[in-house]
């Protein structure tokens, strides 16, 4: 898939033994941009009357019918 708009943009990385890199403030892969952006997500839902739990079910529940 190529996206004109978001050439040379980086948006999300990942490697085999859990690292992370999100956005373009950071290019380590460890846990805490892992932390950041998990504090930032739990913030987010919060502040829309959802939690993080919540989400994932949403996830679940959308994608994973009868598995």
């Amino acid at each position: 898939m190529k996206n004109k708009d978001l050439d040379g943009t980086f948006l999300f990385g990942f490697e085999e033994s859990i690292g992370y890199l999100v956005g373009t403030h950071v290019r380590d892969k460890d846990a805490v941009v892992a932390s950041m952006i998990i504090a930032e997500m739990a913030t987010t839902f919060k502040n829309n009357g959802s939690s993080i739990y919540n989400e994932i079910i949403k996830i679940y529940e959308k994608n994973m019918v009868g598995v």
